[in-house]
């Protein structure tokens, strides 16, 4: 397995992977790149020097057309899974990223929030990209929520900006993993209440979410289940076997970092 990191989202990927993998009586190396293309080029070639079966690969660049050139060329030898993005003609595990942020932004209008703000990137328009795909999917997915409803979304790339916006809204969607708990530190700093005058929902299901005061409210993307699924899927591979894709369904955890609009108590 290559992954650019070894903790964080990456970390129960790994454990359930390893775990299915050691369950079939196969045992799995890991490859850390730290999001450097050099390093994964190494890695890649030392697991095809060592003859192993198969990869599972995330790539720092693991959506960009230069990352399905390198899993192609790979597939073409052994056998390989692509983690956490869909590319044409390489099997592969993900979460829905659109629906991410469908979920999110389904969350906040349910509600009664009218105001709400995708924080993470910058996006002028609805129909704006800014290159980093993943983040993107989960933007489509929070605007086509926002449009059910009829509300135009807005976004916003820095904490800082978000905050010191003259019309705030009330309701914000970190599409990152890190910035739900980088929004509610800057809240605390500046004395935005949450959930009472700002409600947030972050991105990733991880430890800090629930350990954090008030506990954030957060979109679960079932690394666990990719993990396992993409080890399902290469041995499957391995088998001679042709796996479907494995689209891993998010949920939404409620905490305490949202609640019901109530616009009396943000004037006062």
């Amino acid at each position: 397995m290559v992954v650019p990191q070894t903790d964080s989202y990456f970390a129960p990927i790994i454990a359930s992977a390893r775990a299915t993998f050691r369950g079939a009586g196969f045992s799995m190396a890991i490859g850390p790149t730290m999001w450097a293309r050099e390093e994964e080029d190494q890695e890649i070639a030392l697991m095809e020097q060592k003859g192993f079966d198969g990869i599972i690969a995330s790539l720092s660049s693991s959506v960009s057309d230069e990352a399905h050139q390198i899993l192609q060329f790979f597939l073409e030898r052994k056998r390989a899974v692509s983690l956490n993005w869909k590319f044409d003609g390489i099997p592969s595990a993900t979460i829905d990223h659109e629906r991410c942020g469908y979920l999110a932004g389904r969350h906040l209008i349910e509600l009664g929030h009218e105001s709400i703000c995708f924080v993470g990137a910058d996006y002028p328009t609805p129909d704006s990209e800014v290159g980093i795909p993943l983040v993107d999917a989960r933007y489509r997915g929070f605007c086509f929520a926002l449009g059910e409803a009829g509300i135009i979304p807005d976004s916003g790339e820095s904490v800082e900006g978000f905050l010191g916006m003259t019309d705030r809204p009330t309701g914000a969607y970190c599409g990152r993993a890190l910035w739900a708990l980088d929004l509610l530190s800057a809240c605390v700093d500046d004395g935005v209440r949450v959930p009472e005058d700002l409600s947030i929902v972050g991105h990733d299901n991880d430890r800090e979410k629930s350990a954090v005061r008030p506990r954030i409210s957060t979109i679960d993307v079932k690394p666990n289940e990719v993990g396992a699924e993409a080890a399902r899927m290469l041995m499957a591979l391995i088998d001679g076997k042709s796996p479907e894709d494995a689209v891993i369904q998010p949920e939404l955890i409620v905490r305490d970092s949202t609640r019901r609009c109530n616009f009396e108590s943000n004037e006062d």
